[in-house]
């Protein structure tokens, strides 16, 4: 699982939530965390430099993995990228359902209320 650039990222991601939309495993899970652009830990303690920081984003879907480091002065182009294909793949999103311990705690609840 190597690093890839921004834009074969997102149109990879983009292949995610087809296939996800299509059939198959339904979760498309994607992380994202500060990255210095160290591969090796740093010991506890020590200063997590902010000048060259960078924002790592991982995809998984089933068992494939994607991953990009976005550098300070690409987040806005990238963002903005990001954010529209959120939003053109939002539609294959699923209502949760609620149990029913959650519906009669509910109800209870409403019934306390009028009744005082």
């Amino acid at each position: 699982m190597g690093l890839i650039s921004n834009e074969q990222f997102l149109g990879e991601l983009a292949a995610f939530y087809i296939k996800s939309r299509e059939g198959g495993s339904r979760n498309v899970s994607v992380t994202m965390k500060p990255h210095d652009g160290k591969s090796k830990a740093q010991p506890r303690g020590t200063e997590f430099s902010t000048s060259s920081a960078q924002c790592l984003f991982r995809a998984k879907f089933g068992n494939k993995k994607i991953s990009t480091a976005v550098h300070p002065k690409d987040v806005n182009k990238f963002v903005i990228s990001y954010s529209a294909l959120l939003r053109a793949n939002m539609d294959n999103l699923e209502k949760q359902k609620k149990s029913d311990e959650k519906k009669e705690a509910k109800k209870k609840a409403k019934t306390a209320l009028v009744k005082s």
